[in-house]
């Protein structure tokens, strides 16, 4: 099968891609160009070249899948693309998949971010002191609550960030918050894919705390190497990661006590760490069989 796939940015989730469709003839481009001998066209993302493309009419392949990311679900263009002229929509967050039928009325195929788990070091881990946190710092990200976090934490935790900064007001508001409240603080810039690895082999936690989320491989792949990931409860984290108890918090004393039960500002029961469990997870939900489910689909 010749398949043209449109990639405009490359992330994490793109090498596995590549390797479940190796054995085809496969384009990969940045923008769509049309192409007579393509039997299926892939959109990695639903953006504005998607929908410059689809509206020039162009003969449709055997095939067309579009994936809808959490980005452009609310930037609005998905109330634009002409989807009479798409096969399947992919999304990644159960809640998203909802927002976006009432959004279209079309139904999207939900399909996780997926990690080979053989690609990330295990071992059995407990808690401990460094607390990674992963993402562009930026408002959606939420560093501020983890600033929150960390203030309820004794102060020899350390708040590990890695991550590019999209926005200097909120590391210019963190750092002067976090001087305030002493709180320590490493940032690590942004670690190339490849590193993280290495990277996360001395943490001990996994913050996310984001106010959205499609399906976040920061923390599939913390889980994969056995970290215990705490997680905001933003549209979609209880359905991704519920299944285990106290990975999925609501405010800030939640998860302070989950990182640190016996600190005295709120106490509740906590579920005690469980490397193997977070591990048996990616493999059961966010494992390879994820390009499965997605290859299925192409040869429906």
């Amino acid at each position: 099968m010749r398949i043209l796939i449109v990639n405009p940015l490359h992330m994490q989730w793109e090498a596995g891609f590549r390797k479940a469709l190796r054995d085809h003839d496969c384009i990969w481009n940045a923008k769509p160009v049309y192409d007579s001998r393509v039997d299926a066209e892939i959109f990695m993302w639903c953006d504005e070249n998607t929908l410059a493309y689809l509206n020039q009419g162009h003969p449709r392949p055997k095939r067309r899948i579009v994936f809808v990311r959490r980005y452009e679900l609310y930037s609005g263009i998905v109330q634009q693309i002409p989807w009479d002229q798409v096969d399947h929509v992919v999304m990644v967050n159960d809640v998203l998949c909802q927002i976006f039928f009432k959004a279209t009325g079309v139904r999207s195929k939900l399909i996780y971010n997926a990690v080979d788990p053989a690609e990330w070091t295990f071992r059995e881990r407990g808690p401990g002191k460094n607390i990674a946190w992963v993402g562009f710092v930026n408002l959606k990200k939420n560093l501020p609550l983890a600033m929150q976090i960390m203030a309820g934490l004794p102060r020899d935790y350390v708040l590990h960030i890695a991550g590019d900064v999209q926005d200097a007001q909120i590391l210019d508001y963190v750092c002067n918050l976090g001087n305030a409240l002493g709180v320590q603080m490493a940032f690590h810039g942004a670690i190339p894919h490849d590193h993280m690895n290495v990277w996360l082999e001395n943490k001990h936690f996994l913050l996310n705390t984001s106010v959205s989320e499609g399906c976040p491989n920061s923390v599939i792949e913390a889980m994969a190497k056995g970290i215990r990931p705490i997680v905001h409860n933003w549209p979609g984290a209880r359905q991704q990661f519920g299944d285990l108890k106290d990975l999925v918090f609501d405010t800030a004393n939640e998860a302070i006590n989950i990182i640190e039960p016996d600190c005295d500002s709120f106490r509740y029961e906590v579920s005690d760490y469980s490397s193997k469990s977070y591990r048996k997870l990616v493999e059961t939900k966010f494992g390879p069989s994820n390009y499965d489910k997605f290859m299925e689909l192409l040869n429906a």
